[in-house]
């Protein structure tokens, strides 16, 4: 849900708190910005988890999501400062990357036997965070919106160290992994009728 919350504000109340006041109606460049990062790191990310994992990229993600968002509550945009403009949908591009591709990943791992089930779910709780980013936009405050996305963020790390810590505990199954343990556990010794006829019919 997280995932939702954090692209809403980007393109919502960045935007419009951020860049229109300050700068007028040019945050296209802006959005123009995150996406290019985000697609860029978004191909590094998945090369980079293999020597990384999934723990380090998602807490880097965290920490960087994190520090944008004390950052922008201290900060009091002027038109002279115009890279700083920029500088935050980049950042913010990059931690998105790893929203995407890794949580993508972790849904794969979790659930090898229902792929379509667990993306579809993905989605619709991504979609759950768009929708509520956008409800109350116009009914709180700057301020209250980031310490919002603050409480998300921390939430969504608990319960992700949760299931990380519960992967390692008790690993799901590959796919296939059941059917191989059978005949590994099968020898020559412990063949069922069922194997010998198998057998039979190959030969």
């Amino acid at each position: 849900m997280y995932s939702g919350f954090e692209q809403g504000f980007l393109s919502g109340d960045y935007t419009k708190y951020y860049v229109t006041c300050a700068l007028g109606i040019h945050f296209g460049y802006a959005m123009i910005c995150f996406g290019a990062t985000n697609s860029i790191c978004s191909f590094v990310f998945g090369r980079l988890a293999k020597y990384t994992g999934r723990v380090a990229l998602f807490a880097f993600a965290a920490v960087l999501n994190l520090s944008c968002i004390i950052a922008l509550l201290r900060w009091r945009p002027h038109p002279d400062q115009l890279p700083v403009f920029f500088v935050f949908p980049a950042l913010w591009g990059m931690g998105d990357a790893v929203w995407q591709t890794q949580t993508n990943a972790l849904y794969g791992v979790l659930f090898p036997h229902q792929k379509e089930a667990a993306f579809a779910n993905y989605r619709m709780w991504e979609s759950v965070g768009f929708v509520i980013a956008f409800a109350y936009s116009n009914f709180i405050c700057l301020d209250t919106k980031l310490y919002v996305l603050i409480a998300v963020l921390i939430l969504s790390m608990v319960l992700y160290g949760w299931v990380e810590w519960d992967e390692r505990r008790n690993p799901t199954p590959e796919v296939g992994s059941s059917h191989k343990d059978t005949e590994t556990k099968e020898g020559p010794d412990q063949m069922t009728p069922t194997t010998i006829v198998k057998a039979e019919t190959k030969l």
